[in-house]
């Protein structure tokens, strides 16, 4: 039975970085909003182990909200799974509702929630909800002034 198991999850590896797979990222990021929790939570998955480059593409950029709204969903494991692709897809517009997501219910969804804040920021404050919000108060300061001009 191990043996099956690592066999499936090599396979499963070798088909996410896969041309096929990055060509229907389209179609998964379309399941997001699907009424199906199952369908949600697979596609959103699907979606987190496909190749980290797939998160370069112009259609996962443009799924960004609905990665956002799959943070709130009713289910934890499209919870889950869409706090993992919004670590891959390094858009700095999730760094709040990441933080957000450190509040979850679900003890999977927070640990997700803290690896893609890291995975996003360099940053790593664990769970530490009040610690993010520093950090992150601070830096939207810094992003938010001008750059200093050179003299």
């Amino acid at each position: 039975r191990g043996a099956a198991r690592e066999t499936l999850d090599r396979l499963c590896a070798s088909w996410a970085r896969s041309v096929v797979a990055k060509a229907i990222v389209p179609a998964f990021i379309t399941a997001l909003r699907d009424e199906n929790s199952s369908v949600r939570a697979a596609a959103a998955a699907a979606l987190g182990k496909i190749d980290p480059n797939w998160a370069q593409s112009e259609a996962a950029k443009a799924a960004l909200p609905s990665f956002l709204a799959a943070l709130k969903d009713a289910y934890s494991s499209v919870r889950w799974a869409a706090a993992e692709a919004l670590g891959k897809l390094g858009d700095p517009r999730a760094v709040e509702p990441l933080i957000a997501a450190l509040k979850d219910k679900d003890s999977g969804v927070r640990r997700t929630a803290a690896d893609a804040l890291e995975k996003l920021t360099g940053q790593d404050f664990g769970s530490d909800v009040a610690a993010w919000e520093r950090w992150w108060a601070q830096e939207k300061q810094k992003r938010a002034q001008p750059p200093t001009p050179p003299q």
